[in-house]
């Protein structure tokens, strides 16, 4: 084993975020015919932890003896991996203190979905970009100005990665994976995976709005687009409008016929 990847499982976290990363380790596995990939999971008290969908993960240690264990010299390259979903989770003192020295020793750290907020608190992230779940985005920024958030589907910033969750965790472990084993293996795993397209890093999220409702007007479409952009500071509809060319009336009157609302009830309702 020449890799291993240490999960700390927050509680409520996304069951499919964690099921995706590691099935990406296991094929990894399997393609290449050896143990490159190790995984293990650790919760505060050692005990299962349940998932956001309600289903317990089992632990294989506690918090405790992990931090005793991070001391050690090891020769297997470690990854440690923060495991949320899209909810604001909990302040852990001894969580962040972990953290700190896993940075300390030079450790890949990775945050998924709640998980990015956990590497923040603990200022792991400052300077760096972070990709954070929409609903979790303009809380985010304001909690934390020194970090550069992204609606992103996933974020590579050297040492640091950071995923919004839900399958974008594929995603970012498939990159993590190739950048290993190059991407003739990458490809084979999204074969046996039936994924038929992986994004990359710095790929959005969501698809389009406007292409999920039908949106036809060239000028309501740029207007979503901006309101997308700035969920986490909102821009007033005149300042939407200005790009346009036409007047907030005429913006009015096309939200009015495209989306059945107006503008301001669109973007009050996060676009």
């Amino acid at each position: 084993m020449e890799r291993s990847f240490i999960f700390y499982m927050l509680p409520a976290f996304s069951l499919q975020s964690f099921s995706s990363a590691v099935e990406v380790l296991m094929l990894a596995n399997e393609v290449t015919g050896r143990e490159e990939y190790g995984w293990r999971v650790v919760s505060a008290d050692g005990k299962p932890v349940p998932s956001s969908c309600k289903l317990p993960v089992a632990a294989d240690t506690t918090l405790l003896h992990e931090r005793s264990a991070t001391t050690l010299v090891s020769s297997v390259e470690t990854t440690v991996i923060v495991c949320g979903d899209h909810r604001c989770p909990v302040h852990n003192k001894s969580l962040e203190a972990w953290l700190r020295e896993c940075r300390n020793r030079r450790t890949t750290l990775v945050g998924i979905g709640g998980g990015s907020i956990v590497l923040a608190r603990a200022g792991l992230a400052e300077g760096r970009r972070c990709a954070i779940h929409w609903e979790l985005f303009p809380a985010f920024s304001e909690l934390f100005p020194g970090v550069r958030p992204t609606q992103c589907a996933f974020e590579c910033d050297r040492d640091l990665y950071t995923c919004s969750g839900g399958v974008a965790a594929f995603d970012m472990f498939l990159r993590l994976v190739e950048r290993d084993q190059g991407t003739s293996v990458a490809n084979r795993i999204c074969e046996k995976a039936i994924a038929w397209r992986a994004r990359s890093a710095g790929d959005r999220q969501r698809s389009p709005r406007h292409s999920q409702v039908k949106v036809n007007h060239e000028a309501v479409i740029k207007i979503i687009e901006q309101m997308e952009a700035n969920l986490g500071d909102p821009l007033g509809v005149d300042s939407l409008a200005v790009s346009t060319g036409l007047s907030r009336r005429q913006i009015e009157r096309l939200f009015e016929r495209e989306l059945g609302r107006s503008p301001a009830r669109y973007y009050l309702a996060g676009c």
